[in-house]
């Protein structure tokens, strides 16, 4: 083999188990995974200013000198301490947040005919309620199985005395009591409000 060659994958990112036969369409459909997200036609504008403000956070280490635990008055002033260099680059991310933000505001995102079409397609093998569509273990592979077949491995999965052993209570319920236990602890001290703490 040279220097600069490229090896080309044989195998199929999508495995049909089943009975049904898949069309082309529904196979490239599928090949990018039960992962891949289509592209949107909408900018959403406070998704995208707080992921700026959190990449921000994350390259200068905090946000402010107060910790959010602290109890502070409503009218109190709080303090960011910035060096130079970091005022410099805030001001850069702005500019060119906002060179982004006007761009995608002048050119809307806009779904092409593939992603349409794809998207019919799915819906269509998703009425399918013989198969049952599933991820690999490992990877972005995606496996097309029987829906009978498939329940039959979950059964024999979840049967296996060497991967899961019978318990006699609910583990969850002591993790329940302790959440229940720090909400309250969180609303008694002002934390959270009480209809956020009925909320969660």
């Amino acid at each position: 083999m040279t220097v600069g060659t490229k090896l080309s994958s044989t195998i199929d990112p999508v495995m049909n188990l089943s009975q049904r036969g898949l069309s082309m369409e529904e196979k490239d459909a599928l090949i990018g995974g039960l992962s891949y997200v289509f592209p949107t036609d909408r900018f959403d504008e406070e998704t995208f200013i707080a992921n700026v403000e959190t990449l921000f956070v994350s390259l200068v280490g905090y946000c402010t000198e107060s910790h959010d635990s602290k109890e502070k008055e409503t009218d109190e002033e709080i303090m960011c301490n910035r060096t130079p260099q970091q005022l410099t680059y805030a001001t850069k991310l702005r500019s060119m947040s906002d060179s982004f933000w006007r761009r995608s505001k002048r050119e809307p995102l806009v779904i092409d005919k593939q992603s349409l079409m794809m998207n019919r397609v799915l819906r269509e093998l998703g009425k399918d309620k013989t198969i049952c569509v599933t991820h690999s273990d490992k990877g972005k592979g995606v496996i097309i199985m029987n829906r009978c077949d498939y329940g039959k491995k979950m059964n024999d999965i979840l049967n296996a005395t060497s991967t899961f052993r019978p318990i006699d209570g609910d583990p969850t319920l002591i993790k329940e009591d302790n959440l229940i236990r720090s909400l309250l602890c969180m609303e008694k001290r002002g934390f959270i409000s009480p209809d956020e703490h009925m909320r969660m």
